[in-house]
């Protein structure tokens, strides 16, 4: 890895977005959906249509916003914002209708497969806070509708940058980038069962389709952890480092079969593929990639970054298909089902 300056290291970590992870990897496999974006120099959450690349709508939010997620259903998306709260934004009326107080400096959000939780990693004080979303549940048999509140709150090593689920949603793999490590949250209590070492400043992270393995972007030792989801073990370790620097995002294919890692330094992706753990291709991008989110049909790629625009990259031939331009920086990124298909 050449060697980053400080600087580039808190950049990293002050443009932290969501997007693999960060809201569920499955918002309606084959269908179409929307892309919602969380923008800079205006704060807005711009959404796009999948299938057309066409923007579609423009929400404004207050500053200063980071993280974005959206609900199984696309009803709702939550969007990260310092200095303590959430945007909670209901999509049939495309406006902000809450504001939840969390923990110092959220960063990321996800939630949960069945759309019952929204977890929201805290940097500044190393907390998840767990907010109830409005989803029906079933309560000791009893359905029954949250309503947008903290329930729990998770302390944890050091700052939560990552948030990943596992596809059935038994458990939460969190990643502490100034420990070096990621916790495993098992998620009826919202309590911590292990803390798993892994690489230097720990960044995104994504589980495989089939629950059996999560991929750690580590920013700092250029390397992207494998973790066995059944024993919480490490079971091997990907280096990134002869053509990627500053490994970030990360997203798999809902297939299982590819990784897809943005390199905050180098200014491109590496391709991993899962069976063998090589790295099959580097896609250039030509800019500082953060966030990244799959279409829902697998077929395109959506990549934010500290420049203007969102890079759109065809996975079936690994290429640049086209730069949207987007006003400010683009930083979270996620992806939900269409609500008006």
């Amino acid at each position: 890895m050449k060697l980053a300056s400080p600087i580039c290291v808190a950049l990293a970590t002050l443009m932290n977005s969501t997007g693999c992870g960060d809201g569920p990897l499955d918002p309606g496999v084959g269908g179409s959906g929307l892309a919602y974006i969380v923008t800079s120099d205006p704060y807005r959450l711009v959404v796009l249509e999948t299938d057309t690349q066409r923007e579609v709508n423009k929400i404004s939010l207050t500053p200063v916003p980071r993280g974005v997620a959206v609900t199984p259903d696309g009803s709702h998306v939550y969007v990260t914002s310092l200095p303590n709260t959430v945007q909670v934004i209901e999509t049939a009326s495309n406006r902000v209708v809450m504001n939840v107080d969390v923990g110092m400096s959220p960063w990321t959000v996800t939630v949960s497969p069945d759309g019952a939780f929204a977890y929201v990693g805290n940097l500044g004080d190393s907390t998840i806070s767990v907010i109830e979303t409005p989803g029906f549940r079933s309560v000791s048999g009893i359905f029954a509708r949250g309503a947008n509140t903290v329930i729990a709150t998770v302390k944890l090593s050091s700052g939560v940058v990552g948030i990943a689920f596992t596809p059935l949603g038994e458990y939460a793999y969190v990643t502490s980038q100034r420990a070096d490590m990621v916790s495993v949250i098992e998620t009826t209590n919202h309590t911590v069962v292990a803390e798993i070492p892994v690489g230097i400043l720990p960044q995104l992270v994504a589980i495989t389709p089939d629950g059996e393995r999560a991929y750690v972007a580590n920013f700092g030792s250029d390397d992207i952890s494998v973790i066995e989801i059944a024993s919480m073990t490490i079971a091997g370790t990907i280096d990134l480092s002869e053509n990627g620097d500053g490994p970030f995002g990360i997203v798999i294919t809902r297939d299982g079969s590819s990784a897809y890692v943005t390199n905050f330094l180098s200014g491109n992706i590496s391709v991993i593929d899962i069976a063998s753990g090589n790295i099959v291709t580097t896609i250039e991008i030509g800019r500082v990639g953060t966030g990244i989110a799959m279409s829902p049909r697998g077929d395109l790629l959506y990549v934010t970054s500290l420049d203007q625009g969102v890079t759109v990259i065809d996975t079936e031939t690994n290429t640049v298909k086209e730069t949207i331009a987007v006003p400010g920086t683009t930083n979270g990124i996620a992806v939900g089902p269409s609500t008006t298909s």
